[in-house]
């Protein structure tokens, strides 16, 4: 419900107002942060919610973070070698990511890729023993893919807050 506030056609009276008007001029920036604090923390919420499905070792999940830069402004984000695979998809499984193409990102833009879109997939030397698929006769494990899909964690995130972007302010305004 907005704001009322009441004047009469006197000094006093609108010294009142102009004080009221001020008070809640004021209240606003503390009302923007805390509009953009609760969306970070939903993307937060989406983006946690999809890697703690998708993430093989968790610290992808374990670097996803809500970082204040200032009233207002909060960031979302993953310090992570894995994010982008995650985000984005690799291999013949990628899929296609809706930001893909417009941050070019996606299968066969990562540097040095050579089997990126590569039907029969690729091998790769791992010693990580629930990868290992064979091993070679220097006892180097190796492990095979196809590629990965992109879960998209940060394009949901971002659909998410714009989404319930009024939902969350009315929420803000709504607690005074």
């Amino acid at each position: 419900m907005p704001k009322t506030i009441k004047i009469a056609l006197n000094p006093q009276s609108v010294d009142r107002a102009i004080r009221e008007l001020e008070s809640y001029r004021d209240s606003l920036s503390k009302k923007a942060d805390a509009i953009a604090h609760g969306l970070a923390e939903l993307g937060y919420t989406v983006a946690a919610g999809i890697l703690s499905q998708h993430i093989f070792d968790g610290d992808t999940f374990g670097s996803l973070t809500v970082e204040s830069k200032g009233e207002g402004k909060y960031i979302l984000y993953a310090q992570s070698k894995a994010i982008l695979f995650v985000e984005f998809g690799v291999g013949a499984r990628a899929g296609n990511n809706p930001l893909g193409a417009e941050l070019g990102m996606g299968a066969g833009t990562y540097p040095n890729q050579k089997h990126a879109l590569d039907p029969n997939g690729w091998w790769f030397p791992t010693d990580d023993a629930r990868l290992i698929v064979r091993t070679d006769s220097n006892g180097q494990g190796w492990g095979h893919s196809y590629g990965y899909p992109a879960r998209m964690p940060f394009a949901m995130a971002s659909e998410s807050m714009k989404r319930d972007l009024l939902k969350v302010a009315k929420e803000v305004f709504a607690s005074g």
